[in-house]
C-alpha cells in the first residue's frame, strides 16, 4: 500500500465531512471509524497500523477491520477522493 493524499478539490473537515469543492453535490458525512481511517491514511500511517488501532479501540476482530478497511479504501478511490502519492 502506498501513501495517500486527498485528490485536488477534496477536503476533510474537522467535523468529519468529506467534500468535493469542484462538485458541490459530493458531500459525505463520515462516521467515527471513517474519520479515523482517512485521517490516519493522510498522516501516512500504514494499513496495519490503522487496522490494529481500530481493532483495539473498538474491540473488533482484526480480520473484520481489515475487510472493512479495504471496502472503505476502494470506495474512496471510486469517488476520486484520494490518490496514491508513492508506493512502499
Amino acid at each position: 500500500m502506498g501513501k495517500f493524499r486527498l485528490t485536488f478539490g477534496w477536503i476533510l473537515t474537522e467535523d468529519g465531512y468529506l467534500i468535493s469543492l469542484i462538485k458541490g453535490d459530493n458531500v459525505y458525512k463520515l462516521n467515527e471509524v471513517g474519520r479515523i481511517i482517512l485521517s490516519q491514511l493522510l498522516d501516512g500511517k500504514s494499513e496495519n497500523e490503522i487496522c490494529e488501532y481500530i481493532s483495539e479501540k473498538f474491540e473488533v476482530p482484526l480480520e473484520i477491520v481489515r475487510r472493512d478497511f479495504e471496502i472503505f479504501l476502494k470506495k474512496l478511490c471510486e469517488l476520486g477522493a484520494i490518490e496514491v502519492t508513492e508506493n512502499e
